[in-house]
């Protein structure tokens, strides 16, 4: 986004050229230190607290966290700081950090905000720590408090690579109450030694968050119904046999073919006899349940599979429906 520098009157502008932390000689600490200072900026909506800067309060922690923050509702912030112009592997080491934090308590982020405290003033007291941090949740007391068991992300970059959004969209995708925030960062130079710094929120926009609300909605309506379908295969022989559908001795029959590369099977091959519960004999072999039959016919070709859907395959007719359809017409 171009800037200007320009009169009260809009008049004299000029456009200001973009430089880089590396041409000005500015560390990333230097970004770290500002964004520890004014981090609630970037979340107006969502009001944040720093806890510490350059946290690593873990066994055997070789790295640490640019900022650790959180949320009033007790939900901590990974923040990941990079200078380089595509967020480096960012994403991934903050996936790491917030992994790390999800098993940490209160306790945890006062011991974390008293160290932070330690380092302006070493007389600084743990109550003190604990005192700012009950006041900014708005809680009486520390055993009241429980923190949110899905620590959140924000990176902070010049820019970020294809691989990085995307990565940050589909965990937001799949991850209810997941936000990886990705905010581009820019550095202006003013003249005289001065710099401006823009920062811009890239993911997600407010109109992408609709989007993932949607998303997840529509993946979690999926899941409820392949759970409720693979539930109901497990229970197709039970259901059938309870309804008087299915009986001991009845023959099964091929209703679909198992695979396009399946070697024809002949006549005999085709049918089945059910044992009752669950089990059936087929040319003279006796399998555990339907699916164990169809694996092993349809593991004759290459690449083997773990799983089948055995009732979708077999029925009580030859060109009739399935014993899954079958039990899907039943009131359960």
């Amino acid at each position: 986004m171009p800037l200007f520098t320009c009169q009260a009157d809009l008049s004299q502008s000029s456009l200001l050229e973009p430089t880089t932390f590396e041409s000005e000689q500015l560390l990333e600490a230097r970004l770290r230190d500002l964004l520890e200072q004014h981090l609630p900026c970037l979340l107006p909506a969502q009001p944040l607290m720093v806890i510490a800067a350059e946290y690593g309060a873990w066994s055997n922690a070789k790295q640490s966290i640019d900022l650790l923050a959180m949320d009033e509702e007790a939900q901590l912030y990974v923040v990941e700081i990079k200078r380089t112009g595509d967020g480096g592997h960012a994403e991934l080491q903050a996936l790491r950090y917030a992994a790390m934090l999800s098993n940490h308590t209160i306790e945890h982020v006062v011991d974390a905000r008293h160290h932070q405290l330690l380092k302006k003033r070493t007389d600084a007291r743990r109550d003190e720590a604990q005192a700012e941090i009950l006041e900014f949740l708005g809680e009486p007391d520390i055993s009241t408090v429980k923190l949110g068991t899905t620590p959140q992300v924000i990176l902070v970059a010049r820019d970020f690579s294809p691989e990085i959004t995307t990565t940050a969209m589909w965990l937001m995708e799949r991850m209810d109450g997941f936000k990886m925030y990705c905010f581009t960062v820019q550095l202006y130079a003013l003249g005289n030694g001065n710099h401006a710094l823009y920062i811009d929120l890239l993911i997600p926009l407010p109109q992408q968050e609709d989007y993932l609300v949607q998303v997840r909605d529509r993946n979690a309506a999926m899941a409820r119904q392949t759970a409720v379908a693979s539930a109901r295969r497990q229970r197709t022989c039970p259901l059938l046999e309870a309804a008087g559908k299915l009986r001991t001795g009845d023959a099964l029959y091929l209703v679909k073919p198992i695979h396009k590369n399946l070697p024809p099977l002949a006549e005999s091959e085709r049918q089945a006899i059910y044992l009752g519960e669950g089990k059936v004999r087929w040319n003279g072999r006796e399998f555990s349940s339907l699916t164990d039959l169809t694996l092993h016919l349809r593991n004759q070709i290459q690449p083997p599979i773990s799983a089948i859907p055995g009732t979708e395959f077999w029925g009580l007719q030859k060109d009739g429906p399935s014993l899954a359809q079958l039990a899907n017409t039943l009131t359960v």
